[in-house]
C-alpha cells in the first residue's frame, strides 16, 4: 500500500528546529514568510503559497486595526478654544 504524500505545510512543520507552537504565533505574512524561507530555503512559490494558507487556516492572523490618525483625521481640531488661558 502505498503512502499518502503529505502537503508543503506538513513538510514544513516536520521540518522545523523549534516546537510549532513557539512558532505560529507569527503576527505578519512577511515574518511567516521569512520563517517558512529559512526552513526550506528551496520552497518554490506554489509550495509557499500553500503553506501560508495552510498557516492561516491553522492560526489566522492577527486583526489588523488601522490607525485613527490616517481614517478619521484631525484636520480643524488642532487649535480649537480647548486651550483656554484662565
Amino acid at each position: 500500500m502505498a503512502q499518502a504524500s503529505i502537503t508543503p505545510f506538513q513538510a514544513f512543520k516536520n521540518a522545523l528546529t523549534q516546537p510549532w507552537d513557539k512558532i505560529k504565533t507569527a503576527d505578519t505574512k512577511a515574518e511567516r514568510t521569512d520563517i517558512i524561507k529559512e526552513v526550506l530555503p528551496q520552497v518554490t512559490a506554489l509550495d509557499l503559497r500553500s503553506i501560508l494558507s495552510d498557516w492561516e487556516s491553522d492560526t489566522p492572523l492577527p486583526t489588523q486595526t488601522a490607525p485613527a490618525g490616517p481614517l478619521w483625521g484631525s484636520t480643524g481640531l488642532s487649535g480649537s478654544s480647548s486651550h483656554r488661558g484662565g
